[in-house]
């Protein structure tokens, strides 16, 4: 049974969404795929293609690996093990997904195999582990026959997310499920219909050298519950506004703003911001699009707003 989930990007509201702040997200039409299909071994056997990965595990193990992972994420609330620490292997996060399906299926699963590859550049702000997580849960519940919306299928994905954000928003997993532009606020969507085509570049500064879960602990222990956030909020609602009224240049004034803010909050970096600084001088307007970084000079996918090419 072949599934697919989209990724997707932020056009305003990074970190703020962490704390029940507004979002706003946009699917992208780049996809995560996963294919599951009975196989002659007992228990789960996962292929990841993009890694030239592949593990298996009985039913049993999985059980036993969803518990290890919980109680490392236990471990990590209590502050003594890092975000990085709690997935140690890039499949942990699809067991761990597998792991929470197997507990809403019958007792008596066949052998599966399922395969696993994606279109979405990875660790660069574009919600490609929320999509890949959401594409295996979907192909699963479809072959074991399990009872599935997409409440459940955000539900699952969104305790999966956890273990690799630390403080997840749900917003990854929400737009992976859904697809479409929408207001994003505590784990609810609201749809925008946005007039006409929302056009925009995205440039890839490199790879962050901070996950987005080590970035989130760094913004909540510098920042925390802060007035920022308010701030964060205003320029959304704006945005949005723009956007529904068809407003090219107040979108563009407002994203400036928004990266003003991130700025603000120490996750863009001197690189990126100098490029930034050179598309508002050409009369554009840039943003960091995900976490940001809080090592190195590299900070994922910027949105770029700009009528000629740099």
């Amino acid at each position: 049974m072949t599934a697919r989930a989209p990724g997707k990007i932020i056009l305003s509201g990074e970190h703020a969404v962490v704390y029940g702040r507004p979002a706003l997200v946009t699917a992208v039409n780049r996809f995560a795929h996963a294919d599951a299909g009975t196989s002659a071994r007992d228990g789960l056997e996962l292929e990841l293609l993009d890694y030239g990965r592949s593990v298996h595990f009985s039913y049993v193990d999985l059980a036993s690996l969803r518990e290890e992972l919980e109680a490392r994420y236990q471990h990590f609330l209590e502050g003594s093990l890092g975000i990085r620490d709690v997935l140690r292997a890039p499949e942990e996060l699809l067991l761990y997904a597998a792991a929470l399906l197997v507990e809403r299926a019958s007792s008596d699963l066949p052998g599966t195999r399922v395969q696993v590859r994606s279109g979405i550049p990875r660790s660069c702000g574009m919600g490609s582990s929320a999509a890949t997580v959401v594409a295996v849960l979907k192909s699963l519940a479809s072959h074991w026959n399990v009872a599935h919306d997409r409440k459940l299928l955000f539900e699952l994905a969104h305790r999966a997310e956890m273990l690799q954000h630390g403080r997840s928003s749900g917003v990854d997993p929400y737009i992976s499920v859904h697809g479409g532009v929408f207001r994003f606020r505590k784990q609810e969507g609201r749809p925008l219909g946005i007039p006409g085509t929302l056009e925009f570049s995205l440039v890839d500064t490199g790879t962050p050298q901070s996950s987005t879960g080590e970035v989130v602990a760094h913004v909540a222990s510098w920042i925390g519950e802060a007035p920022v956030w308010l701030d964060f909020e205003s320029v959304t609602l704006a945005i949005e506004e723009a956007l529904l009224r068809g407003d090219t240049e107040g979108f563009r004034h407002w994203v400036r703003a928004n990266q003003r803010l991130l700025e603000d909050i120490g996750v863009v970096p001197a690189r990126v911001r100098e490029f930034v600084a050179e598309v508002e001088r050409r009369g554009g307007a840039a943003k960091v699009c995900g976490a940001g970084t809080v090592r190195g000079q590299e900070a994922g996918v910027v949105l770029t707003l700009l009528e000629e090419p740099l």
